[in-house]
């Protein structure tokens, strides 16, 4: 028998239904949005100046948030089959996933976009990303 508040059993079952929600909105994004949209470009070219390479700053197994500017970007760093949902925006200028997962990511006026694995996406000039997710990210039941 259920001795726990009704309150708290209902909240929870709300969370889990929110949850496979947004799993399923995700998934629906991914057949109708294809393999990336017309921003995204998947690899980087080898800089001929001796320049560090965003690439080099990304530790494999992550996906990285390298945010706009001059100089040396430091990545914001997600692990793989991990999430990340900013309460104010992070302003990136790309994205890159050196994981073996796909991996979406959400800008602030809602566009959603994969990256699959070992790509990345820039984002010209800079966009403020809601969330990145990876695919292998299965949310906590509350």
């Amino acid at each position: 028998m259920d001795l726990r508040p009704p309150c708290r059993t209902v909240r929870g079952t709300l969370r889990r239904i929110s949850g496979s929600l947004a799993a399923l909105a995700l998934a629906a994004a991914a057949l109708v949005a294809g393999p990336g949209n017309a921003a995204a470009s998947v690899g980087t070219a080898a800089p001929s100046d001796g320049r560090v390479q965003k690439s080099d700053l990304c530790p494999e197994g992550y996906v990285c948030l390298f945010p706009g500017g001059i100089g040396v970007p430091e990545p914001h760093l997600i692990p793989e089959c991990g999430s990340e949902y900013f309460a104010s925006p992070y302003i990136a200028s790309s994205v890159e996933n050196r994981t073996n997962v796909i991996v979406w990511v959400t800008t602030a006026d809602g566009a959603a976009t994969w990256i699959p694995p070992h790509g990345s996406l820039t984002l010209w000039p800079v966009a403020p990303v809601d969330s990145v997710v990876s695919q292998c990210f299965v949310p906590l039941p509350f």
